[in-house]
């Protein structure tokens, strides 16, 4: 490894740093070596960003074959977007190669970890869940890893999570460009599947064997078949179980073992079907298929001391087979490494397998199979490819690498080597604030708001997505409000012209939850089971329903990826939704950029929204989206053709721009082509389009930055529509202004007002919200109330009738969250989920397509 020198006001670069890098990044140091490529520290100069930086070695510049490769990592890393996870922020062509431009972030690998010796059961728990939801995610995108390695899943020593990186080698289902030839087997024998090493066509399920080895390695402390030769390895894999944990160790849980065991079935057709069924699985206490019966055999087997004692190995030992290699079947060489010449045939002598004795009860004719995405029958399925611009990678710092000049903590940890190593993370000061979200308070730490641009100069190009999503019967349509536990993501920069507001260490009024747990779209809705899972249902034209389609549903069906989520909004075609660790994801429509990814593709499953910001909440609109951060900035993006985005321009965005508030937001509502927010003093401020005076400032003009409403009230709750909105007072009076021609202004009148007016109703109200041309609000004591147009029975009182003036909802008439858009209404009360009004499209999620002018139940299961 070449030795970086210290910074000392100029670029001292190491000899294999490109000098096409230089005039955007600064070398600081390198930090290792792979098979193909180096990895350098460097900072970004207009940010002053410190990144990592993948660069094709200089020896494998003419290996045109590398070099694709290399750029198939970076197309297949920038499809997937997801917290467990890592990716890129740009990609740079060289003159003789390619660079990968990655986010620095400190932590280790589980090698390193390993080095220490095996994992406690808890720890190793938790790993297996995380790197089970990377792939699960991937595999949804129709992408195999095809090289699951504990090198490969670093540990981020700041937020805990495990993240998959290292996709090289990569494959999509799909991909029709073959740099691999028929029978080529590639990636790292010790990790293998047998049908990996036989060169043959694959699915998720090799990487479920490869989860599996790492499992066990991760448990035992040993690495797999260490210090014998690729020969030996690859002979093992095919015809070798490992031996059995409980041999090992006495405090695996044995249904954690079990699970284990089912990943490393040498036949792919024995195995679990999918990692989210593995994570299902490892998560319930449900009875397990062939349990009772492996409990037995694994009595018997301990009984008459079958399983032979374990000879400890090095857990670190190198052999050929613990790297990423490549190789045709036949072209081993005979000092058991891959070569040119003394090659020996793979082809083996039948032996007999040590696999558990007990048959798998995970075959093709398996229950659990039925709703496996890598089954053999789902083998069909197209792929769904997510494009998303900023994402990360880990990178492990030498302990020369620090820049002498900055004074900052630092953590210990080891790098690849296992020496313990200072890694900087940066310092801004953290001050917590408490919100209340769906089912109890959250403590959200305030941090520095950052976005990052897509990557330049780089073209992709995404097939449409046409994955379809599993149905579990654990994803109860009964849509309580979860419990939130949001993970604080903190140590994030931001760049020098943002300046994060300053936040109260509480905030000064008592601001209402609002439970996003239930969202009426124009044509479409969405809700939040009690696990944390999205599930939407009516139109799917521009794939808002997110279940990796474009086919309608009158019936729920659950969105695509491993996300647990705890907010949701729907729009007219597209869905926003934030996840419980405070990232964004869209879906939908995307022509004027509403899905924040970077791009104007419409997706038809979550896309993670650009940059590093972590969010509240994400509210959907007509053609544009806005969002609340951790620290109470608003950031918005889409369609802007109103002003609607609030960024003093009238150009459209396709990633986040930031909001200049007089302060922190607390709340906030997206409309059609108007926004409006709260600030944490109950101080309303509404930008975009006036046409009908939506914005309340007392003109019809147009405003591209936040104007105040008119008034001397302080609000809790506001909601936006088409042409008008409504604020509900500290006192519980409603107010709204705007347009008011079917009396969605709730003042017993028709007419409009650019200024606020009172809803004619006692009250006290709590929260409120907006649909096209009707509006509807909870009172404290959560009854539900509606006005204005109703000619699809949206005001759920039992008619069609307009009303000028508040009137009641039907039974069941108690409602914890109420959600008003287009012309339909949804809410949840107890444990069940109603909509009424409009249902052309199935939005109303009943099973038919009949409007109904009174609450009507949504079907619980998708059959």
């Amino acid at each position: 490894m070449t030795e970086p020198h210290a910074r000392n006001g100029s670029d001292a670069v190491s000899a294999g740093w490109p000098a096409e890098l230089s005039g955007e990044y600064e070398f600081l140091a390198e930090l290792g070596k792979g098979g193909m490529a180096v990895v350098y520290r460097a900072r970004e100069r207009a940010l002053g960003r410190e990144v990592a930086i993948k660069v094709v070695r200089p020896r494998f510049h003419s290996d045109e074959e590398s070099v694709a490769r290399l750029a198939r990592e970076a197309r297949t890393v920038a499809q997937l977007e997801h917290p467990n996870i890592v990716s890129l922020h740009a990609i740079k062509r060289l003159q003789n190669g390619l660079a990968l431009v990655m986010q620095l972030v400190p932590g280790e690998t589980l090698k390193g970890l390993l080095s220490k010796g095996p994992l406690s059961i808890e720890r190793a728990d938790a790993i297996l869940r995380d790197v089970a939801r990377a792939l699960a995610y991937a595999h949804r995108c129709g992408v195999i890893h095809r090289d699951v390695k504990p090198e490969n899943i670093f540990l981020d020593s700041i937020t805990g999570r495990a993240l998959l990186s290292d996709f090289g080698v990569a494959r999509s289902i799909t991909d029709s460009t073959e740099l691999t030839a028929t029978g080529t087997a590639i990636g790292t024998p010790s990790y293998m599947s047998p049908e990996q090493i036989d060169g043959g066509s694959l699915d998720g399920r090799t990487d479920l064997y490869a989860l599996g080895i790492v499992a066990w390695e991760s448990l035992s402390g040993q690495r797999p078949w260490a210090g014998e030769s690729l020969y030996s390895v690859i002979y093992r894999q095919k015809h070798d179980a490992l031996p059995p944990l409980d041999a090992m160790r006495e405090d695996i849980p044995p249904r954690m073992q079990f699970l284990i065991e089912g990943l490393m079935y040498k036949r792919a057709d024995q195995r679990l079907p999918s990692a989210a069924t593995f994570l299902s699985l490892l998560a319930g206490t449900e009875k397990l298929p062939g349990f009772k019966e492996w409990q037995v055999a694994v009595k018997k087997r301990r009984k008459t001391g079958a399983h032979k004692a374990i000879t400890a190995v090095n857990p670190q030992s190198v052999s050929p087979a613990s790297s990423t290699v490549q190789y045709r079947r036949g072209e081993v060489g005979t000092d058991g490494t891959p070569g040119s010449e003394n090659r020996v045939s793979l082809s083996t002598p039948s032996r007999q397998s040590a696999a558990p004795t007990v048959a798998s009860p995970w075959g093709a004719d398996a229950v659990f199979d039925k709703s496996g995405w890598f089954s053999p029958r789902r083998l069909g399925l197209a792929v769904l490819a997510v494009f998303a611009a900023a994402a990360g990678i880990f990178a492990l710092s030498r302990p020369d690498a620090r820049p002498r000049a900055l004074n900052r903590d630092s953590l210990q940890i080891s790098d690849a080597s296992g020496i313990a190593v200072p890694v900087i993370r940066d310092t801004n000061t953290a001050t917590g604030t408490i919100d209340s979200f769906a089912g109890g308070g959250v403590t959200d730490i305030a941090v520095a708001d950052s976005v990052t641009a897509p990557p330049t100069g780089v073209s992709v190009t995404v097939p449409s997505p046409t994955v379809a999503s599993p149905t579990k019967a654990s994803d109860s349509l009964a849509l309580k409000p979860p419990v939130v536990a949001v993970t604080p993501v903190v140590d994030r920069q931001a760049p020098p012209t943002i300046d994060t507001a300053t936040i109260p260490a509480e905030p000064s009024l008592a601001f209402p939850a609002e439970r996003g747990t239930v969202a009426a779209g124009v044509r479409h809705s969405c809700g939040i089971a009690a696990n944390g899972r999205a599930l939407c249902w009516g139109n799917n034209e521009g794939g808002q329903l997110g279940d990796g389609s474009l086919t309608a549903s009158e019936q729920p069906v659950p969105v695509a990826g491993d996300f647990s989520y705890a907010f949701v909004s729907a729009g007219n075609a597209h869905t926003c939704g934030t996840s419980r660790d405070g990232d964004a994801y869209c879906w939908g429509t995307n022509t004027s950029g509403q899905l924040g990814d970077g791009t104007r593709a419409s997706r038809s499953a979550p896309v993670r929204v650009s940059g590093s910001v972590t969010y509240r909440r994400v509210y959907a609109g007509q053609s544009h989206s806005c969002g609340i951060s951790s620290s109470g900035n608003v950031f918005c993006w889409g369609s802007n053709s109103s002003g609607q985005l609030g960024d003093g321009s009238t150009a459209s965005r396709a990633t986040p721009a930031r909001v200049q508030l007089n302060g922190s937001a607390a709340t906030l509502s997206v409309g059609n082509a108007h926004t409006c927010a709260l600030l944490l003093t109950g101080d309303a401020y509404c930008w975009g389009r006036n046409d009908a005076g939506q914005l309340g400032d007392g003109s019809s003009t147009n405003r591209s930055t936040p104007t105040a409403v008119t008034t001397s009230q302080r609000f809790v709750s506001i909601a936006t529509g088409s042409a008008h909105s409504c604020a509900v007072t500290v006192d519980g009076d409603a107010q709204c202004w705007g347009s008011n021609r079917y009396g969605q202004l709730g003042s017993g009148t028709t007419s409009a007002s650019n200024t606020p007016v009172r809803v004619d109703a006692a009250g006290p109200f709590a929260t409120i919200s907006v649909g096209t041309s009707h509006s509807c609000a909870r009172t404290r004591d959560q009854r539900g109330f509606c006005w204005g147009r109703n000619v699809y029975g949206q005001l759920g009182d039992g008619t069609t009738e307009d009303r000028t003036r508040p009137a009641s909802v039907k039974q069941p008439g108690v409602f914890s969250a109420l959600n008003a858009n287009g012309a339909h209404t949804c809410g949840v009360s107890g444990s069940e989920t109603y909509c009424w009004g409009y249902n052309v499209d199935g939005q109303l999620g009943v099973g038919d397509r009949e409007s109904v002018s009174a609450p009507a139940k949504i079907i619980g299961e998708r059959q």
